[in-house]
């Protein structure tokens, strides 16, 4: 996998509450991060620590709906060509037909 693939699974899990990181590594001094699964208990010096389940509160963004947040608003097919500078009548859009099969005329 790529480190940028990873990079974004593991801010994504940390986004919805299934990890988190309890100690940050470092690099020079070869200590590497220390994670925490919050659906697991943790056992720590002073004895276990019972899991938090962050996951359970975590809800996905609201999205607004209408016209303007629709992304397929952008994807419409225009009924009439785009108007010229110079003024010439306006068409309806005929879809163009390809025939992958046959000749140019039917039997």
């Amino acid at each position: 996998m790529g480190k940028t693939t990873v990079q974004r699974a593991f801010e994504d899990l940390q986004d919805k509450g299934f990890l988190v990181l309890e100690q940050e590594g470092d690099w020079y001094h070869r200590r590497a991060h220390e994670w925490r699964l919050t659906a697991k208990a943790t056992q720590t010096r002073s004895g276990n620590k019972a899991a938090t389940n962050d996951w359970r509160f975590w809800q996905p963004e609201k999205t607004k709906r209408g016209s303007e947040t629709d992304p397929s608003a952008s994807s419409v097919v225009p009924f009439e060509n785009p108007k010229t500078s110079n003024g010439s009548k306006s068409e309806p859009v005929r879809p163009v037909s390809r025939r992958s099969v046959g000749s140019e005329t039917e039997h």
